[in-house]
């Protein structure tokens, strides 16, 4: 079951965020998704990260292991015209334990912002 989240960011934008199932197993792939949007009726100068998203977890518990080096990850600098939006997504294994947790995904690099998406992993 997907499960998708849409919040407002500093300087108006929206970032909706989406993960491919909002209660996976250990040993599961999850795809996550962002979408930065801009509806204003102004041009915006942003940066994000391009071809990755940041992953955060308030439990310091290590749940997932993303699929790529985000040492390998860039930052890219753009002017978000009115309407228009950019998209990354990522992967990353679960790798547990079980239990009920809010993944923090970053995609904007500035201004900082995070969207938390509920979790629920499961064993098999």
């Amino acid at each position: 079951m997907p499960v998708e989240v849409s919040e407002g960011t500093p300087g108006g934008l929206r970032q909706r965020v989406w993960l491919s199932d909002s209660e996976p197993a250990e040993g599961d792939t999850l795809g996550v998704h962002s979408v930065i949007l801009n509806p204003l009726n102004n041009s915006v100068d942003i940066s994000y990260w391009e071809n990755c998203l940041e992953f955060r977890d308030t439990t310091r518990v290590r749940y997932l292991e993303p699929t790529f080096q985000f040492g390998n990850c860039t930052i890219a600098v753009r002017n978000l015209q009115p309407g228009d939006s950019v998209r990354s997504d990522a992967a990353a294994f679960v790798v547990g334990p079980p239990g009920l947790y809010d993944l923090e995904v970053r995609h904007l690099a500035d201004p900082p912002w995070t969207v938390a998406v509920r979790l629920r992993i499961h064993s098999r």
